[in-house]
């Protein structure tokens, strides 16, 4: 795994785990791009086959595309140490609603208020830990300081993890 220089990086949050690992919150750059790709795609091997129905494989090509608009649609992620622990798309919408990356959904709010958390992997090796609590508080700040203030994710009813997340971070 590559590591991740932050003090490069925009932190918008330092603590730490349960386990006593220090960690950062950071926003991501497009040359991180491939770290990401590769983070989400082997987040979804270490899943059971029911819950490899939760996310949709997503490649290099997909990241750099995100990440390179200046709309604020970003990575945030927790780096412990260099090393990549979890990570989360955000998505902010520009024009068009279909692009929002949703799954066949009408538009409900403005697109140019909308921020929408997506494609959020943690680390096989280090569930359980809160990551996904971690990423899920940082989401609403990053997205106001960039204008946005309508908060949305496509969650399937079965997976409580993720649930719990967002419930637990007052969403």
């Amino acid at each position: 795994m590559t590591y991740i220089d932050t003090t490069k990086l925009q932190v918008l949050e330092k603590g730490v785990l349960i386990n006593g690992q220090d960690y950062e919150v950071v926003v991501l750059k497009p040359e991180h791009a491939q770290l990401v790709a590769d983070m989400h795609n082997e987040t979804i091997d270490g899943l059971t086959e029911d819950q490899k129905e939760f996310m949709l494989p997503k490649s290099k090509a997909f990241f750099e595309e995100h990440l390179k608009g200046d709309n604020g649609s970003a990575v945030i992620a927790v780096v412990s140490y260099g090393r990549l622990l979890a990570q989360a798309a955000i998505h902010h919408p520009v024009g068009d609603w279909s692009k929002t990356g949703m799954v066949d959904m009408a538009q409900v709010a403005d697109t140019d208020k909308t921020s929408i958390m997506q494609a959020v992997s943690v680390n096989p090796a280090h569930r359980g830990i809160g990551l996904m609590n971690i990423l899920v508080y940082n989401w609403p700040s990053y997205a106001e300081a960039q204008g946005r203030t309508d908060l949305m994710a496509e969650i399937d009813t079965r997976n409580i993890a993720s649930w719990s997340a967002f419930i637990k971070g007052g969403l």
